[in-house]
């Protein structure tokens, strides 16, 4: 009972939040989707490279490691 209780709270506090976000961004609500989506997409890609960097595993494809998936199944 409880459990379903919260789900319920939860779920009505989501959909107040959505209905503020785009009430009050109206058309402007896309492009800040869009500057967040870009913005994370930075970060995570940042944070990628630096594992990377971290364990010397190079992030582009130089030749000398192991070929590109299509040259595997010899196409």
């Amino acid at each position: 009972m409880k459990d379903s209780l919260l789900l319920l709270a939860t779920g009505l506090a989501g959909a107040v939040m959505a209905w503020a976000f785009f009430h009050y961004l109206g058309v402007y609500a896309a492009l800040v989707l869009q500057v967040v989506v870009f913005a994370v997409l930075i970060m995570d890609n940042r944070d990628m490279r630096r594992k990377l960097r971290e364990h010397n595993i190079p992030h582009r494809w130089d030749g000398k490691t192991h070929p590109p998936r299509e040259q595997q199944a010899g196409r």
